[in-house]
């Protein structure tokens, strides 16, 4: 029969390795639940706008298409300045910024007309390149949604011509239906100048 103090033991070692499962459990659960891996270095970055057409916090960053970050925050940058009055905060991670050099522009961008947006980074040509907390500078575009008024604006006109050719398809096929059937106004055979004539004649060669 084992001793009172191997039972205690052997319960402290059950106890201990359940706290080091649970913990292992924790920390496994955290890592994947997490957007960015923790063990990539990821620095932050900057660019200004006149608007933020409604890009949202967590958008993705790409770099030529190609996915280096996300948003991480959209605010009023507190000056008045042409293209300068909302800041767009993003985290890149670290060792893409020697591929950003300093002459690239930043723009906002989406999938298609109503997909989601995102901020598109043009690489530029200089060697020198942005520094952790430096700025990117943004392009002066066409705000996304007058692109999506344009859009609409396009489908509409499309709509209304394949409303034209649907009543013209319709029209063709009622006369096909129709055949050889009397269209109003008509009021029967017609006969022409010499029919009279030629009546008379095919009388006479009866006779």
């Amino acid at each position: 029969m084992p001793s009172q103090a191997k039972v205690r033991w052997a319960q402290l070692r059950v106890g201990v390795m359940a706290m080091v499962s649970m913990a292992i459990l924790a920390v496994l659960i955290f890592l994947f639940t997490q957007d960015k891996p923790i063990w990539e270095h990821y620095d932050t970055i900057y660019t200004f706008m006149d608007d933020s057409a409604s890009l949202a916090k967590g958008a993705p960053v790409r770099l030529n298409g190609i996915l280096i970050g996300s948003v991480t925050s959209i605010g009023l940058s507190g000056s008045r300045e042409p293209n300068r009055i909302v800041r767009v905060t993003m985290q890149v991670e670290a060792y893409r910024l020697k591929n950003i050099p300093i002459d690239s522009v930043a723009g906002i961008d989406a999938e298609n007309v109503l997909g989601t947006k995102f901020i598109n980074i043009a690489m530029g040509k200089s060697r020198v390149t942005v520094e952790p907390e430096g700025e990117v500078k943004s392009e002066a575009s066409p705000e996304i949604q007058d692109l999506v008024k344009k859009g609409f604006g396009l489908f509409d006109a499309a709509q209304a011509i394949l409303g034209r050719l649907d009543k013209i398809v319709s029209l063709i096929q009622r006369r096909a239906q129709g055949g050889g059937a009397a269209q109003p106004g008509d009021s029967g055979p017609r006969c022409g100048p010499g029919d009279g004539r030629a009546t008379a004649q095919e009388s006479r060669t009866v006779q």
